[in-house]
């Protein structure tokens, strides 16, 4: 132990490391792996002043480090029996702490088995074996729990580490570490990571202390370890308390390699930890308020963005950095303009092959109006592939059969007429008349606009919240309390939507869809509910979430998560007339054309 201390110090000659040489073998302890394949990753150990015996504990410092500035610093927790480096030798994980600049201590836990004090501050249950009984003291926990905090100590004692980016993750056992001491120190954490964690539960967990706290968990679906119910408990509880979170399930992942053997998993790690950090004012902010206490969700807000509805299939839940900046970051006047000419549509207006309307598409006025925004969607600290979260592929689920049943007599119905014969084929957004229901932007659910005018206007009073579309300038009214629902025959455009608070976040649920209205070009059944929740996350984000029940149609419930971001702009009128003065003439083309294919012309 001391020589391996001696030698990392020599290897990286940056400031002072503490490292106290004490009389070996006060307790046997599993030697490091880590720390003798990859010399970039120091075995260290102190005195731990309490019971006089020597601790070891892994610290990685990135190659180009400057005491001038201040860093930030990870704090990883190793899984039951494991060595203290073992977080250390997760594949990329050091050459991502190397990328980024990140400082990372590993700390044993005063013992492989003793759970962080996440079990008790006495001897845990499942914590010894056969060779350690009867010598592991009777508080192992609260000595478990302290080393950790020694740790930290010594890593900001002999380096710059920026306070306001302290992060703690842990794996397994480190999971459930992770959870209580995230609870016992909140004031410390600018960001948490359980990987494998199990249930968070208010018996062992301050809930209220780590609500401000963003909060990543990554669980493998097929884990016998510890099971994924767990931390699909933990998000719902979480997602209940309003707290900024994302849940990563990766599909037939294990407990352990789906994370240890898998960069991209990894890189979730350092993605979330990247974007969320404490600053000056962490926790000071606090959610507006109207003058009957509720959450001030008024303004104007949008949610345009290039994060697509469904996700790309074979891929995860989060994008990584370089594909981001990659969308972000065209050239020229690119994204201002997105899906223009200008930034890499096709131009079709040459090709003699095609027809009057494919060639014209794209070219037609609207080519300078397309907005489809200029960043990817962040939602709880990560760039999301999607706004589809559940199910967990990212993608609405199958139809039923009734539901495929339906769609086919839809669409049998309509194949029997041509697209101009008649008014009623031609949508109402066209015609100017409406652009809602759950085709357009108001819902339900909120689905962002892929053309333009993707912003609203929200207004709020005891009893109800109004939202108004910049779009066609719909306008859609929530009821806030328990009155009278509609009955079954009785099936407005945007549904019959009822709201309540829960906390802090505004749940509306809306029944009674008009069959007429479509999602992704699927019409509800008389039994679709839509859920949705409002939650104030800080001053320039409502986070909107949203369910889909419908199991006359879906196999499943789906939805997701899409932010509302603040528009520092005025809402204009959408002044559509062009649908209703041009109707006739679209109509009268449509019969000219009739009559001349009758002739044979």
């Amino acid at each position: 132990m001391i020589e391996r201390c001696h030698r990392a110090i020599g290897l990286l000659a940056l400031a002072a490391v503490i490292c106290v040489a004490v009389s070996v073998g006060v307790t046997a302890q599993e030697p490091g792996t880590v720390v003798d394949a990859d010399s970039r990753v120091m075995g260290l150990s102190y005195v731990f002043e309490e019971t006089g015996v020597e601790v070891p504990y892994a610290l990685f410092v990135p190659s180009n480090y400057d005491g001038s500035r201040a860093w930030p610093l990870i704090v990883a927790l190793h899984g039951l029996g494991r060595p203290y480096d073992w977080m250390m030798g997760y594949d990329s994980f050091i050459d991502s702490a190397e990328r980024d600049g990140y400082i990372v201590v590993s700390p044993l836990g005063y013992h492989r088995r003793a759970w962080y004090g996440s079990r008790g501050y006495g001897i845990p249950r499942g914590a010894a074996r056969a060779a350690d009984e009867g010598t592991l003291p009777d508080n192992l926990g609260e000595l478990s729990e302290q080393d950790v905090m020694n740790v930290l100590a010594i890593a900001q004692e002999g380096y710059n580490i920026d306070d306001s980016r302290i992060y703690l993750w842990g794996h397994s056992m480190g999971g459930a570490g992770t959870y209580h001491l995230a609870a016992r120190y909140p004031e410390i954490w600018a960001g948490l990571a359980a990987v494998a964690g199990g249930r968070m539960t208010a018996d062992y967990v301050d809930e209220q202390a780590i609500r401000h706290i963003p909060f990543l968990v990554i669980q493998g679906s097929d884990d016998q370890t510890v099971p994924a119910a767990g931390s699909r408990a933990s998000v719902a509880r979480m997602r209940e308390l309003g707290m900024q979170h994302l849940y990563v399930e990766i599909p037939g992942g294990d407990h352990s390699l789906f994370i240890s053997r898998n960069p991209d998993v990894v890189e979730h790690l350092f993605s979330f930890f990247d974007i969320v950090s404490k600053g000056e004012d962490a926790g000071s902010w606090e959610v507006p308020r109207t003058s009957d206490g509720h959450p001030d969700l008024q303004g104007n807000w949008t949610n345009m963005s290039l994060t697509p509805f469904e996700r790309e299939e074979g891929r995860g839940p989060v994008f990584m950095r370089e594909e981001v900046e990659g969308m972000e970051r065209q050239p020229g006047v690119c994204p201002a303009k997105p899906g223009t000419i200008e930034c890499g549509r096709v131009d079709n207006r040459a090709d003699e092959s095609l027809t009057n309307e494919r060639r014209l598409s794209g070219a037609e006025y609207n080519e300078v109006y397309w907005d489809r925004g200029s960043r990817v969607a962040i939602v709880n600290g990560q760039h999301r592939t999607s706004f589809i979260t559940h199910p967990t592929n990212g993608r609405v689920p199958p139809l039923t059969p009734e539901g495929e049943r339906r769609i086919r007599e839809y669409r049998d119905f309509r194949a029997q007429f041509g697209s101009y014969d008649h008014p009623e084929l031609r949508p109402l957004g066209e015609r100017c008349v409406i652009n809602g229901g759950t085709s357009g932007p108001l819902g339900p659910p909120m689905v962002p606009k892929t053309s333009y005018n993707g912003n609203y206007t929200i207004v709020q009073t005891a009893d109800h919240i109004m939202i108004m579309a910049e779009m066609i300038h719909d306008a859609r009214i929530i009821r806030i309390g328990n009155g009278p629902r509609l009955s079954p025959d009785m099936r407005p455009w945007f549904g019959d939507s009822w709201a309540h608070w829960e906390g802090d976040a505004l749940v509306v649920e809306t029944t009674n869809l008009d069959p007429r209205q479509s999602l992704q070009g699927i019409p509800p059944s008389q039994h679709m509910k839509v859920t949705e929740r409002f939650t104030r996350v800080d001053e320039e984000t409502i986070l909107y979430e949203f369910t889909i029940e419908d199991p006359t149609t879906y196999s499943e419930p789906w939805g997701g998560d899409i932010p509302l971001k603040r528009f520092h702009d005025l809402l204009y009128e959408y002044a559509c007339h062009e649908g209703n003065y041009s109707f006739s003439s679209v109509l009268s083309g449509a019969r000219y054309q009739e009559r001349m294919k009758a002739e044979g012309r």
